[in-house]
């Protein structure tokens, strides 16, 4: 009775020992929540006082460890804390409509993570460039992107093509040169329903943007987004909100079916032809543009070309010099140019002189220029252009020098 005894007292101890153990046993996400709090002031608001972080307002676990950290609309202020990296079973960040500050955390160690949402109408202060650890060998199931409202700038990660997102919210930032450059990895971006880049400083033309079956919201509104609209967005099936005011898109006003799609483009706000959309344009223009489009529509042509007519009688379009309405002289020097030269020149068939000199044009001279009867003048001289000079009339001079690799 006594062994009994003895092994039952044992078993009892041995039993409470361990249940006193797993109960000490807090989450191995414990150091890492510990550092967000702190980073972000310890707020009483939160409440979060318990000690096992998988008992606090706004954060999920499974099987011990954080998976969803959900706390957007708490007017926060600080910083996220690089310490975030090791929460390695994390699913789930929003700290939307905060007043955060610093530099994005570096999450590369996330790969459960499938949303990031970091916006604030209020401005959240997030500073730096799009992290590249967002890209999609980095986090494959990432599906919704919002960084919008903050101090963000640069380009759009070339590694966002071919991800899963299905939704991009990066407008509105504060910071002084804003996001900028190209938004051409759209187009390989074919999941995308909903893409946000308003207010901000986008430039080059509008992509095609047909291999994104499911989009149907796309803002573009206030950038410097240039050339024309595609018909691939115009005739879109899924689109139902287009937003494309203040920008310097040319051509036709695109004429979008309006009982299916809301329109923001406010008349004169662009560098359209005609404000009446689907209205024919000029043929001059048309082949101005056609120029522009392997030069990625520069600045400087996209800016001060306006309106119906390159040849009018009060003001005439940068570059272009007319004899009544034909374009005789085109005048493109130090224009930063860069791409090719266009075989669409040959179609001014009045076009005595062409100036395209200290650009950074490269490829060749288009053989079709050869076919202008009135053609005197061709400098073409410093830039990157290479292979063979066409053969020219004998009464046409034709300047390249500063070209390295011409007649080669």
């Amino acid at each position: 009775m006594k062994k009994l005894d003895v092994v039952v007292c044992v078993s009892i101890l041995l039993y409470l020992t361990i249940s006193i153990e797993s109960q000490s046993i807090s989450s191995p996400d414990t150091p890492p929540m510990l550092a967000l709090k702190a980073s972000l002031g310890n707020p009483e608001s939160l409440g979060w006082s318990d000690p096992d972080p998988c008992k606090w307002a706004h954060v999920s676990c499974y099987n011990n460890r954080v998976t969803d950290i959900q706390i957007g609309n708490q007017n926060l202020k600080g910083t996220l804390p690089q310490d975030l990296n090791n929460l390695t079973w994390l699913k789930k960040l929003d700290v939307m409509k905060n007043q955060l500050s610093g530099p994005l955390p570096i999450l590369s160690e996330l790969n459960s993570l499938q949303q990031v949402l970091i916006f604030s109408a209020n401005g959240a202060n997030v500073i730096g460039t799009i992290p590249n650890f967002l890209e999609a060998n980095t986090f494959p199931g990432l599906k919704h992107l919002h960084l919008a409202f903050n101090n963000i700038q640069g380009p759009i990660l070339l590694g966002f093509e071919n991800t899963f997102l299905q939704s991009l919210w990066l407008n509105g930032q504060m910071s002084e040169s804003k996001l900028n450059g190209s938004i051409a990895v759209l187009q390989n971006m074919t999941y995308l329903t909903k893409v946000w880049l308003h207010g901000n400083e986008f430039t080059g033309p509008m992509p095609d943007l047909s291999r994104l079956s499911n989009f149907n919201q796309l803002s573009l509104r206030d950038n410097n987004l240039m050339g024309i609209v595609p018909l691939s967005v115009v005739n879109h099936p899924k689109l139902a909100i287009v937003n494309l005011t203040n920008n310097y898109l040319q051509g036709p006003t695109p004429k979008f079916d309006t009982f299916k799609v809301a329109v923001d483009m406010n008349k004169g706000s662009n560098n359209f032809c005609l404000d009446e959309p689907g209205t024919p344009y000029d043929d001059r223009v048309n082949i101005l543009l056609s120029i522009l489009e392997p030069l990625g529509y520069p600045a400087i042509p996209t800016h001060a070309w306006k309106g119906n007519d390159p040849c009018p009688n009060i003001k005439r379009w940068s570059g272009i010099y007319c004899d009544q309405r034909n374009i005789i002289f085109v005048y493109m020097i130090y224009w930063g140019l860069s791409g090719t030269i266009s075989p669409y020149f040959s179609k001014f068939l009045s076009l005595e002189r062409l100036y395209l000199r200290n650009n950074s044009l490269t490829d060749t001279i288009p053989n079709g220029l050869t076919t202008l009867s009135k053609l005197k003048w061709l400098d073409v001289s410093h830039n990157n252009l290479s292979s063979k000079i066409p053969h020219f009339r004998p009464n046409v001079r034709v300047y390249t020098e500063g070209n390295p690799n011409i007649g080669k």
